[in-house]
């Protein structure tokens, strides 16, 4: 109890929205120049994402200006320009008015607002490159721009060894964790595998470098005790300068703190237990930051560890190889099997698919990966010596090739990849449950284990064939499009839109996809049509015409024009768009609704309005935008 009271205690004080001179308690206005640092960079496809942390804001009006004070942190979008470069630790000045991040809450979409709320970021903002001003054009010194400069000054080592696109992206994140985004394809591929966590720059990476430090010492001091002295303190200043280097992330903090731990029982002579250090390690992480319990990265990092921990001892006597070669291979392979155990349900949760390869990508790509990795490596150390740079460097782009060739092919394998997999977290809690109390029960010998373990099976099977039921009847649903109609209407494989979005226009079509596609994919729909909010259609079952779209048990009216045009139809449900010509009481005279749905095509005087009608007229209501969408099963 005590160290939950210090969490939250802890969570409190670390969230920079309590602070009293928090940027988002200021009365914003409709532009206002913002001073900050810095401290994070990220190109994505169309923009410059920077992370900024915010110190002073201009307010000004048409009679004063004043300078204040701030904290918070801000996300600014800027478009790409060749004219500019961004470092680290500068210091820039923007106009702009800042939004909250909100998500659309559209079915089973990513909750962006929540990712960023974790990491203390609650703001963003877009704008222009002529609305943004860098102060310094030399970055302040810190330990964050400091790791980032030299980052970038490896990468540029690297470079004329990896010209590839796709080489180059796969070359530096496995050694640097550097972020790109030119190369999504074979991104996608690693992920589609289940090979990604190659790519993350985790315990592996910290393993072979301590590895290798410790044999170099080894080399150089024959004394023990020296050699356990240099070497401990070597593999730790290194491994820590490797860990900011590659952006301290999740998981490379976890593998470096506990490396940190173990190095530290080696001077002192003691040996500590996997499953304690894991769990010292992380109240460490999280005493320094509460959010990382949040973050994807550490949740995964955290469970991968402690599943090898838990079950590699039990997979790995399945079977025994008198062969080095297969009890080799059949290590990594167990590895693999045991990681997934417990990473698995959750990977599910986020990501709604899994790699059903995962064995294989492991078994060819790890080994060759720890090549590249030592290869890329000794590319640094060579550096100064370019005929060894280069020969180290060759084969580093070779072993990076390789990999992704590894990849590629198993990416196009038959069955690669099962998707559609939408687990609720009741049901996330209910596969952990029956994971516990089956270990407990074959290896524990725990015989009252199977009881909890049984139940929790009967639970979880009982809500699958619920929500299996549910996944195949018919259904509607308005999504949340900013400025958009946008309704699907499911009955068996079959799913049909209505929406006035310009599908033609490639940037519209992509958001039309993005709102429709989790839903579509749990639906199981396989046929779709398409139809625009003026027009008609009718297929099988289910259809839209004059307003009514038909084909479920509720007949559902969208008004998007005057309601003159849709009178004496026998409707349930009402959607309303595009600031259609109505009131409150004309909707209720003539159709009596038992719900009226606001959708995001609307502007905010109407929804007001609308809003205010349905409160005296006790008529229930759902607006879009407040509330996300709206989706409901028959």
């Amino acid at each position: 109890v005590l160290i939950i009271g210090i969490g939250v205690n802890l969570t409190y004080v670390n969230n920079e929205i309590h602070r009293a001179d928090y940027l988002g308690k200021l009365n914003l206005i409709a532009s206002q120049t913002i001073i900050g640092q810095i401290t994070d960079i990220t190109p994505t496809v169309t923009n410059m994402r920077l992370s900024l942390a915010t110190s002073g804001i201009i307010l000004s009006d048409s009679f004063t200006k004043k300078i204040k004070s701030v904290t918070g942190n801000l996300l600014v979008y800027t478009p790409h320009d060749p004219a500019i470069t961004f470092y680290v630790g500068e210091e820039i000045a923007i106009n702009c008015k800042p939004n909250k991040i909100t998500t659309l809450h559209n079915p089973f979409e990513f909750d962006f607002a929540q990712f960023w709320h974790t990491k203390n970021i609650h703001y963003q903002c877009f704008i222009p490159s002529a609305a943004l001003k860098i102060l310094n054009e030399t970055p302040q010194k810190n330990i964050l721009s400091a790791s980032v400069a030299l980052q970038t000054e490896l990468s540029n080592w690297l470079q004329p060894y990896l010209q590839t696109p796709n080489e180059f992206y796969v070359g530096t994140a496995l050694i640097l964790g550097a972020k790109n985004t030119e190369a999504s394809d074979i991104k996608n591929a690693y992920i589609q595998t289940g090979a990604m966590h190659i790519l993350a720059v985790s315990g592996m990476h910290i393993i072979l470098l301590w590895v290798a430090l410790k044999w170099l010492v080894g080399l150089l001091i024959k004394n023990k005790k020296a050699n356990t002295l240099i070497g401990t303190l070597t593999g730790l200043i290194v491994i820590w300068v490797f860990a900011c280097v590659t952006g301290l992330g999740a998981s490379v903090l976890r593998a470096t703190v506990m490396a940190t731990f173990l190095g530290l029982g080696a001077l002192t002579n003691r040996k500590g237990n996997a499953i304690n250090m894991l769990a010292a390690s992380s109240f460490f992480l999280l005493v320094i930051d509460p959010n990382f319990l949040f973050d994807i990265g550490f949740q995964f990092s955290y469970l991968a560890v402690l599943s090898i921990v838990v079950f590699y001892p039990h997979i790995f006597k399945w079977f025994f190889f008198r062969s080095r070669i297969l009890r080799a291979a059949w290590e990594i392979t167990a590895l693999g099997f045991a990681a997934q155990i417990l990473v698995t349900p959750l990977s599910l949760l986020y990501f709604h698919r899994f790699g059903t390869y995962f064995w294989l990508t492991g078994l060819l790509a790890i080994p060759v990966s720890t090549v590249a990795l030592y290869a890329g490596l000794l590319v640094f150390l060579f550096h100064p010596i370019q005929p060894l740079a280069w020969c180290a460097g060759k084969i580093f782009y070779f072993c990076v090739y390789l990999m992704n060739v590894i990849i590629l092919k198993t990416d196009a394998l038959p069955l690669g990849s099962i998707s559609g997999v939408y687990l609720s977290l009741f049901s996330v809690v209910a596969i952990y449950l029956i994971i516990f109390f089956t270990y407990g029960g074959i290896y524990q010998k725990k015989l009252r284990a199977w009881n909890p373990a049984l139940l929790s099976v009967l639970v979880l099977t009982s809500f699958g064939a619920f929500k299996f039921q549910t996944k195949h009847q018919s259904a509607i649903c308005i999504y949340n499009t900013p400025n958009k109609t946008l309704i699907d209407i499911f009955s068996e494989d079959q799913c049909l839109t209505v929406t006035n979005i310009d599908t033609s226009n490639s940037r519209q079509f992509k958001q039309l996809d993005r709102a429709t596609h989790n839903l579509r994919e749990y639906k199981n729909a396989h046929q779709f049509f398409l139809v625009q909010t003026d027009d008609s259609i009718a297929v099988k079952k289910i259809g839209f015409a004059n307003g009514v779209l038909f084909g479920m048990p509720e007949r559902w009216l969208l008004i998007s024009e005057p309601i003159e045009n849709f009178l004496n139809a026998p409707i349930e449900n009402i959607i309303l768009a595009n600031n259609a010509d109505v009131s409150i009481d004309s909707i209720q005279k003539y159709f009596s609704p038992k719900k009226i749905i606001i959708d995001a095509s609307n502007k905010m005087d109407f929804t007001e309005k609308i809003l205010d009608g349905c409160k005296k007229l006790k008529i229930d209501v759902h607006d879009i935008k407040k509330k996300g969408a709206y989706w409901i099963n028959y």
